[in-house]
């Protein structure tokens, strides 16, 4: 880093209004001058530093990152944050503008006399965040977030991971290693953005994993191959994920329980969901909270191989935004309706005999079992111009059994999973009908890897 060159003061405030500006060094009189580096200006202390509030001459504000001390591994850290930084640039990652690099001398008491003593000084300037870390909002009882403002909060952290991990560079990948609550920020519309790259790694290629000799985190959202073993891999960040999304939807810390993975822990979610659902139906999409819920505990599974993707969990989340399943308050499901009708997975799922190009994982008989279930439920409902296909009336016209699933079962030629009686498929009158026409296409695309054989 010797070849930092260091702008004039009004260079923060041109690269804060060109969202295409690299960061700039910055002299630290100038970074004391705009802070007084005065508790006044305090916005957050953590173990490695304390962030001050910045007042440039025009009126706009910066955040500066003031690490405390510098030992070998904080100057290691140090670097390693900026080269970080200047890699990423994306909506859902704090904005790095400037850095400070410099050595001053203190003239200190030093064993009964004075001496001047070199005082390392490494500060990082970032976007000012006005609604500080999303740790605040955690809280049911405080945060007073609609569901609406949750789940985009959910989905912007995972936007800014897969950034990371699939996107800032071609063929590489960074790892956060300290994705928490305090280090997700929140801007003036409430868009989180993952800050505090320190521990941050980047592999060359996104699927390799290290070990770490000495691991380091926030205990409670360390993976525990990580934190037992030092395993790195992108599945640590998942299962971090995972923990900030429980408590996103429970509104508990990770101080009030040992575990996730406990029935009363599950027990608990469930029962807070039903009582808020029932209590405030108008604000709560139930069927996306229990989905939310899923997800957040597939991402905190002990092993990490059975952790979902980040793409994964994107697509998930943009089936549901396509499918555009918009229901009044009458039709909105009860909480009743939403955690006791969906048909459970099947437990010790056998190993069938499979065509290997086309072998379905576990996840695509679960979403067949949802597609079935959702199309019953809408006959049941007497939803219009929606019928089952008279052609397969051994497996309830749908292609798929009423009991038994995965029993030795070999589907036959692929249905079509719905006819809209005497229409065209493009005219379809309520959001249900479009709901169910939608998923008769996923039904279409996933039905050629469902051919099961008995063993």
């Amino acid at each position: 880093m010797d070849h930092l060159e260091y702008s004039e003061c009004g260079e923060l405030e041109r690269i804060l209004q060109d969202p295409n500006a690299q960061p700039c060094g910055v002299r630290l009189q100038y970074l004391r001058d705009i802070t007084n580096f005065s508790s006044m200006q305090e916005l957050g202390r953590g173990g490695f530093g304390v962030v001050y509030k910045g007042l440039l001459p025009s009126g706009a504000i910066v955040a500066v990152k003031n690490l405390l001390s510098m030992s070998q591994f904080q100057e290691k850290q140090f670097k390693n944050e900026v080269d970080n930084l200047m890699r990423v640039r994306h909506q859902n990652i704090v904005r790095f503008v400037g850095y400070c690099y410099e050595t001053w001398h203190e003239y200190i008491e030093y064993n009964g006399g004075h001496v001047f003593a070199e005082m390392p000084k490494r500060l990082l300037c970032f976007e000012y965040m006005p609604n500080g870390s999303l740790d605040k909002y955690i809280s049911e009882e405080t945060c007073g977030l609609d569901w609406q403002k949750r789940y985009k909060i959910i989905k912007g952290i995972c936007c800014g991971l897969h950034y990371l991990h699939k996107e800032c560079q071609i063929n590489s990948s960074i790892i956060h290693l300290d994705l928490k609550p305090e280090n997700i920020l929140l801007d003036d519309n409430m868009v989180p953005k993952i800050a505090d790259f320190g521990l941050a790694k980047l592999f060359e290629d996104p699927k390799t994993q290290s070990l770490a000799t000495s691991p380091m985190g926030s205990r409670g959202y360390m993976a525990p191959e990580y934190l037992y073993e030092g395993i790195i891999s992108t599945k640590a960040d998942i299962y971090s994920l995972g923990v900030i999304i429980i408590q996103m939807i429970t509104g508990l810390r990770v101080k009030h329980y040992d575990s996730f993975l406990s029935e009363d822990f599950v027990e608990h979610v469930v029962k807070n969901w039903r009582s808020r659902c029932e209590e405030a139906p108008s604000e709560t999409d139930c069927k996306r909270i229990k989905s939310c819920l899923e997800i957040g505990l597939s991402c905190i599974k002990t092993n990490k191989r059975e952790r979902p993707d980040i793409r994964e969990i994107l697509e998930i989340f943009d089936i549901w935004e396509s499918a555009n399943f918009n229901v009044s308050d009458e039709e909105r499901p009860t909480a009743n309706q939403v955690f006791n009708t969906a048909p459970a997975p099947p437990a010790n799922l056998p190993m069938p005999n499979l065509v290997p190009e086309n072998s379905p994982s576990k996840e695509d008989v679960e979403l067949a079992m949802a597609i079935n279930s959702l199309i019953q439920s809408a006959i049941a409902e007497g939803v219009p111009n929606v019928q089952p296909n008279a052609s397969t009336p051994s497996t309830n016209g749908w292609g798929i059994p009423p009991s038994n699933f995965h029993n030795g079962w070999r589907p036959p030629a692929a249905p079509a999973p719905s006819k809209l009686s005497s229409r065209s498929q493009a005219q379809v009158d309520t959001p249900k009908q479009q709901h169910i026409q939608w998923m008769g296409h996923a039904w279409n695309k996933l039905w050629p890897k469902l051919i099961y054989t008995q063993r």
